[in-house]
């Protein structure tokens, strides 16, 4: 009578009495010795109040009845252990926090929409015993281990790359004092595949000069461990500045 657990819940297995889902009513599980209950109230319940469900319910069992031999009907033990919660830390709950962190990365979401009610409801649906990660989990954890995980893949090509060109700009903004210089690699993978990766878009503090320019070039590639000898071109703009901080014979 296992699929009866789908109308009725219950707090703990030893509870003598069981909640209908429906309207609520707490039901005695009846039984004539302790701790040893039988679901005969529980039908009786349903039957009388829920005439429609008492159909289904009975449809169900009679449908299971007529399975094969190898369909094992779940218990009530392993009914309720499927409604509990998974440990943060479980394989399941950092596998299902991993991926929701890619749909923020990948589709640029807001990091605000672990606490939008839609959304959580829809995981919540698909995945009862997964907990949601707050905001600041996801920005201290998740997405730094992320960020690890991708730079090391990346340097590991660019270790790789017999050659790689370079694209950079400075992008300044109209609406606050922010500066911002992006470097951006592009090489060919042993497959003879184009590939590039943006490797910074780093704050670019203080004024925008050749030497500030070609130190701040110097460390971006130090921090990716790229030889100056791999490096086949460097694409910029025409500004004094950019041409002089980024001439082969300084840089």
């Amino acid at each position: 009578m296992s699929a009866m657990w789908q109308y009725f819940s219950l707090k703990s297995e030893k509870d003598s009495v069981a909640q209908c889902n429906t309207c609520h009513a707490q039901v005695s599980r009846g039984g004539t010795e302790p701790g040893k209950f039988n679901t005969s109230n529980l039908i009786a319940h349903l039957k009388q109040h829920h005439k429609t469900l008492h159909e289904d319910f009975r449809k169900t069992t009679e449908l299971k009845k007529q399975s094969s031999g190898n369909f094992k009907q779940p218990t009530l033990p392993e009914t309720l252990t499927k409604r509990d919660k998974f440990p943060r830390d479980s394989k399941m709950a950092l596998t299902l926090t991993e991926k929701i962190c890619q749909f923020i990365v990948l589709d640029d979401q807001p990091l605000s929409v672990v606490s939008n009610i839609g959304f959580k409801r829809l995981i919540e649906h698909l995945e009862p015993r997964y907990v949601m990660p707050s905001r600041h989990y996801i920005v201290d954890k998740t997405i730094p281990q992320m960020h690890k995980e991708v730079k090391e893949c990346i340097a590991m090509h660019l270790d790789k790359a017999s050659a790689v060109s370079f694209t950079t700009d400075i992008w300044s903004s109209d609406h606050c004092p922010l500066s911002l210089l992006s470097l951006t690699a592009h090489w060919i993978d042993a497959d003879f595949t184009l590939q590039r990766a943006v490797l910074h878009a780093r704050e670019f503090r203080g004024s925008h000069t050749a030497n500030a320019i070609t130190n701040a070039m110097e460390e971006m590639l130090r921090d990716w461990k790229v030889d100056k000898k791999k490096v086949h071109v460097v694409l910029r703009d025409n500004a004094a500045n950019m041409r002089k901080g980024l001439d082969p014979t300084i840089c």
